[in-house]
């Protein structure tokens, strides 16, 4: 009884510990990817359309962008472990990190931001295209 008590005890031990390297491997590929600084910058330019619509002073964008990313940080980033365990091995997770590592892997981390920036005015251009076409198809329904 003691021997299945103590097996049962570093099965434990060994879950937890294999939790925690998912988890490690999880933060390191948010980190590699720039998963939170591509948010930051879709807020950005959500906040920026706001401005340009409600009287609000550039340090209520400021504290807004703070909420924003703390409340993010808080409720959707403890959710990636869970999900990618979902899609995701922890073998996936370390071949997509040491990709990361990689310099191309590096070339693709610095460039996400840039040419996300770089497509803004495109996605601003498309955006009243793509409604107009959803407003056709509502109107024939």
């Amino acid at each position: 009884m003691l021997l299945l008590l103590f097996a049962g005890t570093l099965t434990g031990f060994a879950q937890a510990a294999a939790d925690d390297e998912y988890a490690a491997e999880v933060k390191k590929y948010i980190a590699a990817s720039k998963v939170e600084e591509t948010v930051a910058q879709q807020m950005d330019a959500q906040f920026t359309a706001l401005k340009a619509q409600a009287p609000i002073t550039d340090a209520q964008i400021e504290e807004m962008k703070k909420v924003a990313i703390e409340s993010y940080r808080e409720f959707v980033l403890p959710k990636y472990v869970e999900v990618c365990r979902k899609h995701l091995t922890l073998d996936d997770l370390k071949a997509v990190n040491a990709f990361y590592a990689s310099p191309a892997g590096k070339k693709l981390s610095e460039s996400i931001i840039p040419i996300s920036t770089d497509l803004m005015p495109t996605l601003t251009e498309w955006q009243p295209k793509l409604q107009e076409a959803l407003m056709k198809i509502m109107q024939g329904i």
